[in-house]
């Protein structure tokens, strides 16, 4: 596709605004950066980027980043004020989001060359470098921009992310249920986290029942004791399991699941690592008021985005401080919870409030981001 490129950068409201219009308007990217502190300029910015359809117009697609990049900084503050990283990162890093918006005509590797224009121009104009990926549904586009930006392949991947979510999981189950119970696990898609997550309760003694729209994944698994593959989606929802795992690519958590899993004997616990799992505030109210804990996505996900964003900035390793930190963190929130007649993302979000405010940041509760890195 040969075509004239336009770039404008306008400011907005504690944040800067960049577009990349490719001319005739079959495609065009936006991006928000959020302001720093000229005090303290902040040299590296935290990124994503997500491929839309129009109709869009260019006031609907700023709110949303604004929105979402405001989302990824939260992200970063608690990550702070959990102290999984040897540094502070909001210190070394602002946030951004980008949209590209093509038509369906467009092929995506014109899409994706044109969202990686865009971060140049916005690494020239900011003088800051941009750490930055495809959300982890659009991974297969990563080689258009190979050689382009600062788009790493990280060396940690999904392990800290699998550890985090198996850790949180079974210190909930071990809440509200007997010491010695080993309880089934459903787990909804075996991608790269899927399946170590899988892998990881099975090494426990748990039973799993699986469920991916690829049946070769289940491949690694057959033949292993206490390991089932669900012929279909809702199998794997109405299975008697007590907790549910959600490693697919995103938006698997609807309120028609919900409804679903809250249906089902001895449901107690749905969540996971899957980006966008707390988007749905219909389907959040459905598993509270049905007495389902929920495990938020970004809990699920903490240990991968600090251990992704301390190779960005080329510190050393610190995961296993990290994981005794979040297993800190986790169990003060469970100690809250019972006495309190909560739920435990009731609890959680409520201690990490209280920790964010100790730190000073302020937090907001805004469902409705799907930002992802590599952070699952």
């Amino acid at each position: 596709m040969t075509s004239h490129l336009i770039y404008r950068v306008e400011p907005g409201r504690d944040c800067s605004f960049h577009s990349l219009v490719s001319l005739p308007g079959l495609l065009e990217a936006h991006c928000c950066v959020l302001g720093g502190d000229s005090r303290q300029p902040r040299r590296n910015i935290l990124a994503s980027t997500r491929v839309i359809q129009p109709p869009q117009s260019v006031a609907e697609v700023r709110t949303r980043l604004r929105r979402q990049a405001l989302n990824l900084e939260e992200k970063i503050q608690l990550i702070d004020a959990l102290d999984l990283c040897g540094t502070k990162i909001t210190q070394e890093f602002r946030t951004a989001r980008a949209f590209v918006v093509a038509a369906e005509s467009v092929p995506g590797a014109e899409a994706w060359k044109l969202a990686a224009d865009l971060w140049n121009h916005v690494m020239q104009s900011e003088s800051a470098r941009v750490i930055t990926q495809p959300d982890y549904d659009q991974m297969s586009f990563s080689h258009h921009w190979a050689g382009l930006l600062d788009c790493p392949s990280f060396r940690a991947k999904h392990i800290p992310s699998a550890i985090a979510t198996v850790d949180t999981y079974r210190k909930v189950l071990g809440a509200v249920l007997p010491a010695d119970d080993k309880p089934t696990i459903s787990i909804i898609g075996l991608g790269e986290l899927g399946g170590r997550i899988c892998d990881a309760f099975l090494h426990a003694g748990n039973a799993v029942v699986a469920f991916d729209i690829d049946s070769r994944r289940y491949e690694p698994f057959a033949g292993r004791d206490r390991f089932s593959a669900a012929p279909s989606l809702l199998d794997a929802l109405r299975s008697r399991a007590a907790a549910t795992v959600f490693c697919a690519h995103a938006n698997s958590l609807s309120a028609s699941v919900a409804r679903t899993l809250v249906g089902r004997d001895g449901s107690l616990c749905v969540g996971g690592p899957e980006a966008g799992l707390d988007r749905d505030g219909s389907a959040l109210r459905i598993l509270r008021d049905g007495g389902v804990h929920f495990i938020p996505s970004m809990l699920c996900g903490s240990l991968g985005l600090a251990a992704n964003l301390e190779e960005a900035l080329g510190l050393p390793a610190s995961f296993e401080r990290a994981r005794h930190k979040l297993a800190e963190h986790v169990a003060k929130a469970i100690g809250e919870m019972s006495p309190r007649g909560e739920l435990f993302d009731e609890s959680w979000v409520r201690y990490t409030q209280s920790i964010l405010g100790d730190s000073g940041d302020t937090t907001r509760s805004d469902h409705g981001a799907d930002v992802t890195l590599q952070m699952s």
